[in-house]
């Protein structure tokens, strides 16, 4: 089964916050995912997130309600 990476914009889609909200959490709450770093077609490296770490933190942060 192949792992599925979420960039920025994907991953703030999926927590249905803006980019910029997004970013937000990313530098002011301690709990937020770190990102994982790979390389795409041996291309540069980029940060991503897997939905399994979006959903740990939607559930830790905002409970039992859906994302955002």
């Amino acid at each position: 089964m192949t792992q599925k990476y979420l960039i920025a914009d994907e991953a703030a889609a999926y927590l249905n916050i803006s980019r910029a909200r997004f970013f937000d959490f990313r530098r002011f709450i301690p709990t937020f995912p770190k990102p994982v770093k790979t390389r795409f077609n041996e291309g540069r490296p980029h940060l991503v997130w897997t939905p399994e770490q979006l959903d740990a933190f939607a559930f830790s942060f905002w409970g039992d309600r859906s994302h955002g």
